[in-house]
């Protein structure tokens, strides 16, 4: 199955450190939606999300799948405990193709929080690497993130961010 990674899982080790080895397929938009970092983490930061928003569009990178993996994404992402997952077509070049990503349910989001920094790395180094459209990527370089109050949960996602994992 294909998935649409637009928020922190756009950094491949944050990935890899999650569901193991994985196929890309390339990069791709979702048309009239808008990326936001409003849904209510379990850490009581904001974690990214999708928005209908005719005027913008959330680049992601499309990966194969197996139903191992996706399951264990459903854990992390948190299904039925703020994300529900949809399925919804994704523009690749000169192809439309459904993919399934992790939506925020309207009762977890809150327009006042905002991204730890190292959460807003994880997206903005992500978006970087694949090379998103510049504009973009200075959307989301512009997010307001505060840091991370708690320093052993910091510590371990900066780690994973230089591609270190927990044993």
């Amino acid at each position: 199955m294909f998935y649409f990674a637009f928020g922190s899982n756009l950094n491949h080790h944050r990935l890899h450190q999650r569901i193991g080895d994985y196929e890309q397929i390339g990069i791709g938009y979702l048309a009239g939606h808008k990326l936001v970092f409003n849904k209510c983490g379990g850490d009581g930061s904001g974690k990214c999300t999708v928005v209908e928003n005719q005027d913008h569009d959330v680049w992601g990178t499309i990966c194969q799948l197996n139903t191992e993996q996706k399951l264990k994404l459903d854990y992390f992402e948190g299904v039925g405990h703020g994300y529900n997952v949809v399925f919804k077509n994704i523009v690749m070049q000169d192809q439309t193709i459904k993919a399934l990503l992790y939506q925020a349910q309207l009762d977890a989001m809150d327009d006042g929080l905002a991204p730890f920094d190292w959460y807003k790395e994880f997206v903005l180094t992500g978006a970087r690497h694949h090379r998103f459209p510049d504009e973009y990527v200075k959307i989301i370089d512009s997010v307001v993130a505060i840091p991370d109050q708690d320093p052993v949960r910091a510590k371990l996602n900066k780690e994973i961010l230089n591609g270190i994992y927990p044993s």
